[in-house]
């Protein structure tokens, strides 16, 4: 696939990732053609203020054209049950496929920062760009609800790096994907609607570090046991967080490590003087903040953001909307929108790490009324 011009490549899935890689495909020269159904508004948006080059083909119908069978190359920009059939067709074509990531880091050689978990990858994500962004680094945010990954390949602008959010059904299907740096989040029992069982769930969060090398880095939750136990394959470099402080009998990695301690942030490599992070500045609140920032702050540290740019970072950081933020205050009661929470997972993770309580002492601490990362 390092040479695409003149070539017809099929985009299946008329959404922004799909709109982003038709783009692309044009720009390398490949007779793109996109099918699908158009269900995301996002589509129209793009398509009416940066109209798709005129080579491009669009055909949204129920049955796939004739053209759609004769391409040399697919990008499955969305898998949706009702392209089965055609998905079925090609490969028994043997017609290459790629995911958008795979396709993007064909073409794009820029240092990736990849962010997965059960919850706060978004959270993670924009934290590690903005403290990347202000230490003066050109910096890609995509996945999720953020930008398209092919954006590395059609954006005017230079990127020094990429931040990657990638859920467990991005990661399932990809198969050579090696960021510079991973982060883990947190895992707990979830997403059994995209998944048939815990176990394939933890192989698809598995694969964020499968093919890094002892020159990557792994930043972890070392209190979650089941990122703990996930990571013990990691052939990269291992850098746990931990939202208490360690403890007695616990291990510190060759690499370095992150805790968090009365009301400040500790960032440790071996052989140098903590660097220390006071929380009380901070907007956001909270224990699943703290989190949160334990690994935005040892991804983006270690891809050369610096001390002063953090700590800008931390303070102006207002929160993503939906996610634990607080909206109203009356009559001695606070009310926090967190409507994009999807899961009840701050249970399961309040029995395998710190707790989070209302007492005064812990509210000292900046911590909410759950633990949710």
């Amino acid at each position: 696939m390092n040479e695409l011009r003149g070539k017809k490549a099929l985009v299946l899935g008329l959404n922004q990732e799909g709109y982003e890689v038709l783009k692309a495909l044009a720009g390398l020269g490949a007779k793109a053609i996109g099918y699908g159904n158009i269900t995301d508004g996002e589509w129209g948006n793009r398509t009416s203020q940066e109209p798709l080059p005129r080579s491009v083909q669009i055909f949204e119908s129920d049955e796939p054209p004739p053209e759609a069978l004769q391409v040399n190359v697919v990008v499955v920009a969305s898998r949706q049950k009702a392209y089965l059939p055609i998905l079925e067709a090609l490969k028994s074509k043997g017609v290459q496929f790629y995911t958008p990531i795979q396709f993007v880091l064909q073409f794009s050689k820029v240092p990736i920062i990849a962010v997965t978990g059960t919850n706060g990858k978004s959270s993670v994500a924009k934290l590690t760009e903005l403290m990347l962004s202000k230490s003066g680094k050109s910096v890609l945010l995509a996945g999720g609800s953020f930008q398209p990954y092919s954006r590395l390949l059609t954006s005017k602008m230079k990127f020094d790096m990429a931040v990657f959010e990638v859920n467990s059904t991005t990661l399932a299907a990809e198969t050579d994907f090696k960021p510079q740096v991973a982060i883990v989040t947190n895992i707990v029992p979830s997403h059994f609607e995209r998944h048939d069982s815990f176990q394939e769930y933890l192989r698809a969060k598995g694969k964020i570090f499968a093919k890094q090398t002892a020159e990557d880095l792994v930043v972890y939750n070392a209190e979650n046991p089941y990122v703990v136990d996930m990571v013990k394959a990691a052939k990269s470099r291992r850098f746990p967080v931990y939202n208490a402080h360690l403890q007695e009998g616990v291990e510190s990695s060759p690499a370095g490590q992150c805790y968090y301690k009365k009301q400040a942030v500790y960032y440790c490599l071996p052989g140098k003087e903590p660097e220390i992070y006071s929380t009380l500045s901070w907007q956001v609140k909270g224990r699943h903040f703290i989190s949160n920032v334990l690994c935005a702050l040892s991804a983006a540290r270690a891809m050369g953001a610096d001390y002063d740019s953090i700590v800008a970072a931390l303070d102006q950081f207002e929160g993503l909307p939906h996610r634990m933020k607080k909206c109203l205050e009356k009559d001695g009661l606070t009310f926090y929108d967190d409507s994009r929470s999807s899961n009840p997972a701050w249970r399961l993770l309040s029995e395998s790490t710190s707790s989070c309580s209302l007492s005064p002492e812990r509210e000292e601490e900046g911590c909410s009324f759950t633990s949710r990362t």
